[in-house]
């Protein structure tokens, strides 16, 4: 008879998905070399934990992004690792040694995509937080001006759409202060 190995087990079932030994072992060996090359000594609890905590939160973002139904094929892939390498004048294969330096190059891009998809969802948690900043912001911009018009102060069409309510349409707007949003209507 041969002997029994183990290939693996699970270390933690998050939602529908599973995080491997391996996987945490892998995580724990990265925090700890991470903490070494700043000067910082963690005990092994203490990495475990981190370890743990970083895949239960990266497991959750990717199935948030699958559940909105964000995905990557390996064409898009492929575009991402490129922009990634020109960005960082670097090449592919250097961008992809970051991400499992001794692992098989199908494991370094999936662990490339899903960062990638974390990192972008993420971009968008931003951006949606920032259109709800403004869109709070325009909502009270047009709140105060018609708790001014209750009051009987004089504001023409004009003064209104100034203050960013168009009280004809009935709409609010806000202006971005940066790029990536420029006209919020409501």
């Amino acid at each position: 008879y041969a002997a029994e190995v183990k290939l693996d087990s699970t270390a933690a079932i998050v939602n529908s998905g599973i995080i491997l030994e391996s996987e945490l072992n892998a995580e724990e060996s990265r925090i700890v070399k991470i903490a070494s090359q700043k000067g910082v000594k963690l005990d092994d609890i203490s990495a475990r934990t981190q370890a743990m905590e970083n895949l239960i939160t990266r497991t959750i973002l990717l199935q948030i992004a699958e559940q909105q139904g964000f995905d990557l094929n390996d064409m898009q892939v492929d575009q991402a690792l490129a922009q990634t390498a020109e960005r960082n004048n670097t090449s592919v294969k250097e961008i992809l040694k970051q991400f499992g330096p001794n692992a098989s190059e199908a494991q370094q891009r999936a662990n490339f995509k899903n960062e990638f998809i974390i990192n972008e969802d993420l971009r968008r948690e931003k951006k949606l937080m920032k259109i709800k900043k403004l869109l709070a912001t325009g909502l009270a911009t047009a709140m105060a001006v018609t708790t001014l018009a209750g009051c009987g102060s004089t504001t023409d069409n004009n003064a209104s759409q100034s203050a960013g309510t168009d009280s004809a349409a009935g709409s609010t707007q806000a202006a971005a202060s940066n790029d990536d949003v420029t006209t919020i209507t409501i």
